[in-house]
């Protein structure tokens, strides 16, 4: 890194530090409205756990570690959207011309979902449409709720309501008794997150890992080059546990223990990493 010494640069790259719970989903979490992921992804991957817990400070190194920058991916819901134009107002609301498009629009986004391989239990939709006051010039986006049987004469003063309280929250006005015009719908297709699929258990061994050999690596901390032995992290038996200096290799990834930090392996061969040596 230009400016930096090496050991100082090398050190700010492989060093695992203690953050604050949620510290890293929240550098990761992609900002409201930016994060439709349109394809399903599954890894061999549970979501790594920063923070404190019982067992003290750790760190979740993923069994896949080259999916870590999927991570978004894994936990984001899967989005689809559908979307279609119908002028109305709610003076004189086209009642059937709308559940009709909304059947439409759910059925294509019923296929979506489909066609990702979502489990039914794992589907969510959410109704939106764009609407204005009569001669407005821009219109704003409002959610609203739809049952199987679509939309019926009552609701159409619920819909009213929702555009006037959004319009007064994203313009500090409302007016009750304007005309509202509808332009358009949407149907947006959710699949519920929740990580990835866990993948087969790791094997049950004596918990260790077999030792590759010994490999220089320049530690900041010493400002020098020590030998550390170096451990194959491929399908690593579950209850698998390094003590530290040391590295785990595998065929994507390779883990630095310093001085004090310990490694362990879980049933799914994900390595959590005790920065103190706990848990």
């Amino acid at each position: 890194a230009p400016g930096r010494q090496v050991h100082g640069a090398g050190l700010g790259v492989v060093t695992p530090q203690p953050q604050p719970e949620g510290t890293a989903h929240q550098q990761i979490a992609q900002p409201e409205g930016l994060g439709a992921v349109h394809t399903r992804v599954r890894f061999r991957l549970v979501r790594p756990r920063v923070g404190l817990d019982a067992a003290g400070p750790r760190l979740a190194g993923p069994g896949v570690a080259a999916g870590l920058s999927a991570f978004g991916g894994l936990v984001t819901d899967i989005r689809g959207e559908e979307t279609a134009t119908l002028h109305t107002s709610n003076r004189h609301f086209a009642l059937d011309a709308v559940n009709h498009t909304l059947a439409t629009l759910s059925e294509r986004a019923r296929r979506f979902l489909e066609r990702a391989g979502v489990p039914v239990e794992d589907r969510r939709y959410e109704y939106a449409f764009q609407a204005r006051y009569k001669y407005q010039s821009w219109e704003i986006e409002a959610l609203f709720e739809s049952g199987d049987g679509g939309l019926g004469a009552d609701d159409v003063p619920v819909l009213s309501a929702a555009f006037h309280d959004m319009h007064e929250r994203i313009h500090t006005i409302r007016e009750d008794d304007g005309e509202v015009e509808f332009t358009t719908w949407t149907v947006r297709a959710i699949g519920t997150g929740g990580g990835a699929d866990a993948g087969p258990a790791a094997t049950q061994g004596s918990g260790d890992l077999p030792e590759r050999g010994r490999r220089s690596v320049y530690l900041g901390e010493e400002r020098a080059f020590r030998a550390l032995p170096a451990y194959d992290g491929n399908a690593p038996a579950a209850g698998a546990e390094v003590q530290g200096p040391a590295l785990i290799d595998s065929d994507t990834t390779t883990i630095l223990l310093l001085a004090g930090q310990r490694a362990r392996t879980d049933a799914h061969g994900n390595f959590h990493i005790f920065p103190d040596g706990s848990g």
